[in-house]
């Protein structure tokens, strides 16, 4: 016969056995729970608000036309003067994003026309 190691009764210890086997899993006193600083008031009510109002975006909808490569021509339904001669697609919408834009979706437009929508947060006062 070998001699094995006592293990702890974890299920006796578990459910309050008055006769536990060990003394390892005997319940000690429990610590208490950290104390909770507050936050001011008027603090709370700034995280509050920031909390509760939705975000405000901008949008501009930027429409591209083929002309040796894909050149934006209409930016919210203005056209773009000397806009032959504005950079391709790639390093405009490169441009857009330096200014805070993301690119949020694209749609055909129509032959030879692809539209492009930006948004960006709304920048508050």
């Amino acid at each position: 016969m070998t001699n094995r190691k006592q293990t702890p009764d974890v299920l006796g210890a578990v459910l309050g056995d008055p006769a536990p086997t060990t003394t390892a899993l005997t319940p000690t006193k429990a610590t208490p729970p950290p104390k909770r600083t507050t936050t001011p008031k008027s603090s709370q009510r700034k995280i509050e608000a920031k909390v509760l109002q939705p975000r405000q975006w901008e949008y501009r909808i930027v429409n591209f036309q083929d002309y040796r490569g894909w050149k934006p021509r209409f930016v919210n339904d203005e056209e773009l003067s000397g806009w032959k001669q504005l950079p391709d697609m790639p390093v405009y919408i490169n441009q857009m994003g330096l200014e805070g834009w993301e690119m949020s979706g694209a749609s055909n437009a129509g032959r030879h026309q692809l539209q492009v929508f930006f948004k960006r947060p709304k920048k508050t006062a």
